[in-house]
């Protein structure tokens, strides 16, 4: 598995498979296997003085072993930012799963942020506080 940034290709796979309507300020890094073919990635958005939004897909979760470091590694140690921020359904319990295992913490909860019953949640990773560095 290699990791590197996404390419307009690579980004397009991630949005679709987030279901996100991406800013212009988007910017990635994917896992790809020996075919060119994505099997995870992590974008990044919403972009400010020290924090950076953050939205991750996988195949599967053997993709995080590869992907992981570089995907904490990118935003705070390359890019100087001190916060990440997730937004997570509550009703993806596998995402908030793993976020949870990432290191993210919950900071905060908009009710029917998502849907009608479906809060979001809003999670944080701090630099001094991210194991994956």
């Amino acid at each position: 598995m290699i990791v590197r940034a996404a390419s307009q290709a690579h980004l397009e796979w991630l949005v679709n498979r987030i279901g996100l309507c991406p800013r212009a300020d988007i910017r990635g890094i994917v896992a790809v296997d020996q075919r060119e073919r994505v099997r995870g990635g992590v974008l990044y958005e919403g972009w400010t003085q020290s924090s950076v939004q953050v939205h991750m897909a996988s195949e599967a979760p053997i993709v995080w072993r590869h992907l992981l470091r570089p995907a904490m590694r990118y935003p705070f140690v390359d890019c100087g930012k001190s916060v990440l921020v997730a937004s997570i359904a509550e009703s993806n319990v596998a995402s908030w799963r793993l976020a949870s295992h990432f290191g993210f913490t919950l900071v905060g909860r908009i009710r029917d942020g998502r849907a009608l019953r479906d809060d979001l949640l809003i999670a944080e990773l701090r630099r001094d506080a991210c194991r994956w560095l």
